[in-house]
């Protein structure tokens, strides 16, 4: 099987994929659409997430779901298109502010943690996973700024997600700083490689045959909406 490449960014595995042009009539292949707005939308993603027991923060339209907390001092992430990723059109705030200015937006609890601007990131690969950490000097968002990444370690790769059966994706998960509890906060089937430390232990070559193995043993026509 052939696998060809759609996508809106470069990554340093792109050059491994088979090119449109070259595949013949009758031949079979696949194509993984890589787009950054590719993916669930987050009510959905936060349901997915619920789904397969993964704590949520709480969440939901702010003016059906804040309007009982307006005297509460916490603040929240207020998403300006539910479809994005890497850190763009979501806003802290209060929720006093959140109720004022995005009354019908939706939103999520922020979940403050010891270490400012810090997530951890399930990354999986076709068979293979990993564990990695992200932390912006300067901003509240972990992937935005002057970010430092470390890959912690390799980890088992998960088989049990329901909903998450892609050749490759990521979790990101906000840790509270209070009971210690991962929340999941975003998933990505777009997820970047290219300086994450990634491409100094897993060559472009073998990211691409991790996908293409994954196609052989799955269905390559994704039907899922988002």
């Amino acid at each position: 099987m052939k696998i060809i490449l759609k996508s809106d960014f470069i990554d340093y595995y792109d050059h491994w994929f088979d090119s449109e042009s070259l595949i013949k009539p009758d031949e079979k292949y696949a194509v993984l659409n890589r787009r950054t707005n590719s993916g669930p939308t987050r009510p959905t993603m936060f349901n997915m997430f619920w789904a397969n027991g993964i704590f949520v923060p709480g969440n939901g339209i702010i003016k059906s779901e804040l309007v009982n907390w307006a005297s509460c001092q916490g603040e929240v992430v207020v998403y300006t298109d539910i479809s994005s990723h890497c850190g763009e059109n979501k806003i802290k705030m209060s929720i006093q502010q959140a109720l004022e200015e995005y009354p019908d937006c939706y939103y999520s609890a922020y979940i403050k943690d010891k270490i400012p601007g810090r997530s951890l990131r399930y990354l999986k690969i076709g068979s293979r996973a990993w564990e990695l950490e992200y932390v912006s000097k300067d901003d509240w968002r972990s992937n935005v700024g002057d970010v430092d990444i470390k890959i912690l370690r390799e980890v088992p790769a998960a088989t049990s997600f329901k909903g998450m059966n892609f050749p490759i994706f990521a979790i990101d998960y906000a840790i509270d700083g209070h009971d210690n509890l991962k929340y999941g906060i975003d998933f990505n089937i777009a997820p970047g490689l290219k300086y994450t430390g990634l491409e100094n232990i897993l060559p472009g070559k073998e990211v691409y045959s991790l996908i293409k193995e994954w196609y052989e043993t799955h269905d390559p026509i994704l039907t899922t909406n988002w």
